[in-house]
């Protein structure tokens, strides 16, 4: 209730300072574009790990609702809407799905018009609530696997990350505060440093290039634990719209899924990605 209430009053304000201006509405691309390697960011595409035949089937998009700009800046305003499942391979192509996390907000966004040394910062209000699903649930013992049972888990947090542009590559640190957390036992509180690289960030042409990016964060659970995200790869397409990329990577760390917080993950990656 609380975060309906603090999204509804965002929205309002929001709505009501943009609505008398000379701005755009529902630009075609990002102002600033997901950090390649975070762990919460948008993805359209799949995952596969083949050390222990499982996979992560994403299914998410963020939009800008609004674009302006001032003499130095141009900013945005906008929303994520996300789906993180979590599933295992078994025989004949069946890929149960074990848990599904949903992730949604709003976003505010500012960047820097300069040309060298550009910076900025995107600001998100969000909930996450993660779900056990059938594919954890075996209809033969009528219980669910691994002595694993669904609980509540879901937060609403708010986060800020600023960033600055060394020419294609980027640095970005992110900061957030979780105002309300189920189980309330959880810390409140998590950080991330990384960057990602595009060779053709800027380019308007469609291209095979090379993308990167390395995530590092710090989440405070009953404990901080440490989490590990990189990936690298190929993109063809533009490097201010469309895309299909392909990369492999490197994840080691605690579960990103609520209902596994308190599980140890490490695996190689192959992946794909249709970024929109």
């Amino acid at each position: 209730m609380r975060l309906k209430f603090v999204v509804l009053l965002s929205a309002f304000f929001a709505f009501n300072a943009f609505a008398q201006s000379k701005g755009e509405w529902f630009p075609n691309a990002l102002l600033v574009k997901p950090f390649k390697a975070g762990i919460f960011e948008p993805r359209l595409g799949a995952e596969f790990h083949p050390s222990n035949s499982t996979l992560e089937l994403n299914i998410s998009r963020s939009l800008d609702f609004y674009r302006n700009q001032t003499k130095d800046f141009l900013y945005s305003f906008g929303a994520d809407f996300f789906t993180f499942t979590y599933l295992r391979q078994e025989a004949n192509f069946h890929f149960p799905v074990e848990t599904a996390d949903y992730f949604f907000g709003v976003n505010f966004n500012l960047e820097s018009k300069k040309s060298e040394m550009k910076w900025g910062a995107r600001a998100r209000i969000s909930h996450i609530s993660a779900h056990l699903v059938d594919g954890k649930f075996s209809s033969e013992k009528h219980d669910w696997l691994d002595g694993r049972k669904p609980f509540v888990y879901s937060r609403e947090f708010v986060e800020i990350s600023p960033f600055i542009y060394a020419g294609n590559l980027r640095f970005y640190a992110t900061a957030a505060y979780v105002f309300h957390i189920d189980p309330a036992f959880l810390g409140k509180d998590y950080y991330d440093l990384g960057f990602d690289y595009y060779s053709n960030r800027n380019s308007s042409r469609s291209s095979a290039s090379f993308f990167c990016g390395f995530d590092f964060r710090l989440n405070h659970l009953i404990h901080y634990e440490k989490i590990f995200y990189a990936k690298a790869g190929i993109r063809l397409g533009k490097g201010k719209g469309n895309a299909l990329e392909i990369y492999t990577g490197f994840y080691a760390g605690k579960s990103l899924h609520g209902e596994y917080y308190d599980m140890n993950k490490e695996y190689l990656l192959i992946g794909f990605n249709w970024d929109i």
